[in-house]
């Protein structure tokens, strides 16, 4: 798609995309976003949910030089309207300063896209309601007897290593 569309989107995954040619629908009817910070954010930064968006859930985590800490849980997605939901979404640093899984980045990437290529909008079939049976859910805490984990977030941080030793080699 980046070399199909290279004259629509010609700095590739470094493209800032919170523009009115990409996303109109983020500018309020005066031209402001609701956060001016979304202005530096790329394509690529969208893909790696390096673009500064709050985390998922009730115990979000964040990852800055390698360091993970807890954010604060902020409202998330609406599966009714996904679109302006995940562009409304809360951000909890400036773009590229750290790492959080975020699922209205990659989201508000798929909008880019679909305006890049020119395909039609979400299709609109009926999403089912969401369920609330993990809301209370609680990390096993660790104990001189089993791992269990820390904040939660020792799956991500393990990711997050397994992908660095694979660029480096």
């Amino acid at each position: 798609m980046l070399k199909e569309f290279r004259d629509k989107i010609s700095d590739g995954l470094d493209t800032k995309v919170f523009t009115t040619n990409f996303l109109p629908e983020a500018f309020s009817p005066d031209g402001q976003l609701d956060d001016p910070r979304g202005a530096d954010i790329t394509l690529g930064q969208l893909l790696c949910m390096t673009g500064g968006y709050t985390g998922e859930g009730g115990a979000p985590t964040a990852v800055v030089m390698g360091r993970a800490f807890p954010l604060k849980a902020v409202p998330g997605q609406s599966i009714r309207d996904l679109d302006a939901s995940s562009l409304r979404c809360a951000m909890w640093t400036n773009a590229g300063a750290g790492y959080s899984y975020s699922s209205p980045e990659p989201h508000i990437a798929s909008m880019v896209l679909r305006r890049i290529t020119g395909m039609p909008a979400l299709t609109g079939l009926p999403q089912p309601e969401p369920s609330h049976e993990r809301d209370d859910w609680k990390p096993i805490p660790r104990t001189p007897f089993h791992e269990g984990s820390m904040g939660g977030d020792d799956g991500i941080r393990r990711v997050l290593e397994m992908v660095c030793a694979a660029v480096r080699g």
